[in-house]
């Protein structure tokens, strides 16, 4: 999924099967996450900031302008524009993926109809809005606006714009994420050297529940997809960071993990067992949630990851894997290291032949599922013939003499791929 720039932004379909991005360079790309190509309808032309519908039907497409597109996917043709009076700072879709809200320099956040463009509410502010996060059921919409004498989060009903909830901050929100239920937000607050804190809001009041205080100011706040747990990310730029994982209710640390940079963001697994997070600009670090344990680290190339860039992280297919995508790389992820063996066996085009296995030292008779599979050389009869019998001696704790191997002729068919030695073979 190669951009010429950039990537901006990331996004999965509900299913977890198609996964758009898009770039910089002003292009979309799809990725079929089930045939690991790249769909048809790659869009080109769009601005230079982008945000997918949930569904993937529609692109939300803006740059430095007064105004924001909305285009079809499938066709790139444009369906609507948002004309605000001075340039568009931030966009968000509903969560039905019906509406959408901008917000601008010109003090104003409005929500307009997906398909038509029709603004349906329009809501003044007293600064540029900045941020916009719909709650999950997409009846309300929090916004923070500022300059740089004040700071601002509302919370206001999506079909009224009535004012639900007010908070007046005198520090700086880096983040904002809703609960799953939609009853509470959470805030990551401070600024740059100087002490933050994680708030917990309730939604309907705006009243805080309860803080979490922090050496340094918070860069992230994250909620686990059960809504059972919430991660924070502080730190020092380019100095030190930390991870919590805090209980939602109580405000109680469950687990605290030190990292070399201040995250720049945070992903929770699908299965709410470890985080991914991006805490310098070019590794992304896998931690336990539980005891606050790295366990993987992967490096990412330094010269193409911005630093503000988000991880996402979802299931992909059926086979229990999961994916993280940042920045144009999807790193697959497996829960045990046998599903991870199974998807390499299932993906592999050929197998060792005799010689190759002589040159790595390995027994001369080839696994059985690259029998099974028919990969080439193993792909003639007499193979199928030795199958059974190699399978009773294997589970005879390999017991007596081995069955004789086919004297089968290794050759490859006529343009067949995959039986070049150019090409990766799999044990």
């Amino acid at each position: 999924m190669a951009h010429r720039g950039i990537v901006s932004q990331i996004a999965w379909s509900p299913d977890g099967r198609w996964l758009a991005s898009a770039s910089w360079d002003k292009t979309v790309r799809i990725f079929d996450t089930k045939t690991d190509r790249l769909a048809p309808g790659n869009q080109k032309d769009v601005g230079s900031k982008q945000v997918l519908s949930p569904d993937r039907r529609w692109l939300a497409t803006w740059s430095l302008g007064k105004a924001a597109q909305i285009v079809e996917v499938a066709t790139g043709g444009e369906l609507a524009r948002v004309i605000h009076d001075d340039s568009v700072e931030a966009v968000a879709w509903s969560p039905d993926g019906t509406k959408l809200a901008t917000g601008s320099s010109d003090k104003t956040a409005r929500i307009v109809e997906a398909a038509t463009g029709k603004e349906l509410v329009r809501v003044t502010h007293d600064d540029t809005v900045w941020a916009l996060v719909w709650s999950p059921n997409g009846k309300q919409l929090a916004i923070e606006s500022s300059s740089k004498s004040s700071q601002k989060f509302r919370i206001v009903d999506a079909v009224s714009g009535n004012e639900i909830a007010l908070g007046l901050r005198g520090n700086k929100i880096n983040s904002l994420a809703w609960s799953k239920d939609g009853m509470r937000l959470a805030l990551g607050i401070g600024k740059e050297r100087e002490p933050g804190e994680a708030l917990f809001i309730e939604a309907a009041t705006g009243q805080v529940i309860f803080r979490a205080h922090h050496d340094h100011h918070v860069t992230v706040v994250a909620w686990s997809q059960d809504g059972g747990r919430l991660a924070t990310g502080s730190g020092l730029s380019n100095v030190l960071g930390e991870l919590r994982v805090l209980e939602p209710t109580t405000g109680t640390e469950l687990a605290r993990a030190a990292l070399d940079d201040a995250p720049s963001s945070i992903a929770w697994s699908p299965d709410g067992t470890k985080l991914a997070i991006q805490a310098n600009g070019d590794a992304v670090q896998i931690i336990e949630t539980t005891n606050a344990k790295k366990v993987a680290q992967v490096s990412l190339d330094k010269m193409r990851i911005p630093f503000y860039n988000k991880i996402i992280w979802s299931t992909i297919g059926e086979s229990g894997a999961s994916g993280i995508f940042i920045d144009g790389d999807l790193l697959r992820v497996f829960p045990t290291s046998q599903a991870l063996v199974d998807a390499a066996k299932s993906r592999a085009s050929r197998c060792l032949t005799k010689k190759e296995r002589e040159q790595y030292f390995l027994p001369l008779a080839p696994p059985t599922w690259c029998v099974e599979r028919q990969l080439w050389p193993y792909h003639a009869a007499p193979w199928q013939t030795w199958l059974p019998l190699q399978k009773a001696w294997l589970a005879n704790d390999r017991r007596g003499k081995a069955p004789n191997l086919p004297n089968a002729e290794e050759f490859c068919p006529f343009l067949r791929i995959g039986c070049g030695i150019s090409n990766d073979p799999v044990n």
